[in-house]
């Protein structure tokens, strides 16, 4: 999962900085996606798509970032 946002970050990065129109809290978010992401796959099985899961994670912080 992590090696999936490795390989994505360029694009949540970009997505993040347009949502929150700050690259500063797009860095941490991409940070913060990053040990949720590490933290779960310590609890839980590799997910069975590692993309979708990731989105999901990335929206999730980009809605709770707008607020």
């Amino acid at each position: 999962m992590t090696a999936a946002l490795l390989r994505h970050r360029g694009k949540i990065l970009r997505f993040l900085t347009r949502r929150t129109r700050c690259s500063t809290t797009a860095e941490d978010l991409v940070q913060d996606v990053y040990l949720r992401l590490r933290r779960r796959s310590f609890r839980s099985p590799i997910a069975s798509s590692a993309r979708a899961s990731l989105k999901s994670k990335t929206l999730m912080v980009a809605s709770i970032a707008m607020f």
